[in-house]
């Protein structure tokens, strides 16, 4: 909304950003919402939640929180699926979503059903059939099943689809989704892969490696 007054402004309103665009005129929000879907040019689903999640989400369930910060789920005729009841809702992947009540994470399926129990105090999405989540401040990978898939360690990523990134020792080294150590520790530090190499950092020199984690530049 653009505000316009024909004075010089000597109090401060409430300023998208803390900007003006000069002295007779301010961006102001009131009681922003947030768009569902945009196609077009024109509303899918009219803005009427308070905040959307606007990740890539399956099934065309979106994440979406009304005025009492509760989230739930709509689907792109603004139709609400899953009921507002969750602290925190993200989208679906693989058929399952994180989801945060009384603190603590866990994942539901599209019927908004609790498949994976929520214990966990972070919880990531399903990438090929794996999550991160963290558990007594260990962080670890789990399958569909919730079943424990790499040890807990306090330093993991991913490396990329396909691989996790471990430390040990001050070292990273690379493991599969299911904890199988496929390089010992060697790198002090990663930067994901990209048009099939990763930045690599090895005793204080920085390169790239391959997808067989072989040295190439």
């Amino acid at each position: 909304v653009l505000w316009f007054s024909d004075k010089v402004l000597n109090d401060k309103p409430a300023i998208c950003n803390d900007s003006k665009l000069n002295n007779q005129t301010a961006i102001i929000i009131n009681q922003k919402k947030d768009v569902p879907a945009i196609k077009n040019g024109r509303w899918l689903v009219e803005p009427t939640y308070y905040k959307m999640g606007y990740e890539k989400s399956e099934n065309n369930l979106y994440p979406v929180a009304n005025d009492n910060a509760k989230w739930g789920y709509i689907n792109l005729r603004g139709e609400v699926v899953i009921p507002f009841r969750f602290e925190r809702a993200y989208s679906f992947n693989e058929g399952l979503a994180p989801v945060f009540l009384n603190g603590k994470a866990g994942y539901i399926n599209s019927a908004g059903e609790i498949e994976i129990p929520l214990v966990y105090s972070s919880a990531g999405s399903f990438n090929k059939g794996a999550a991160k989540v963290t558990k007594d401040g260990k962080e670890f990978f789990i399958n569909h099943k919730a079943e424990q898939m790499t040890n807990g360690s306090a330093d993991m990523d991913w490396l990329n689809d396909d691989y996790i990134a471990y430390k040990s020792g001050g070292l990273y080294g690379i493991k599969d989704l299911w904890g199988n150590i496929l390089k010992k520790p060697f790198m002090t530090d990663f930067f994901g892969y990209s048009e099939g190499l990763a930045g690599v950092k090895v005793g204080g020199q920085c390169g790239f490696m391959d997808e067989n984690f072989n040295i190439v530049i």
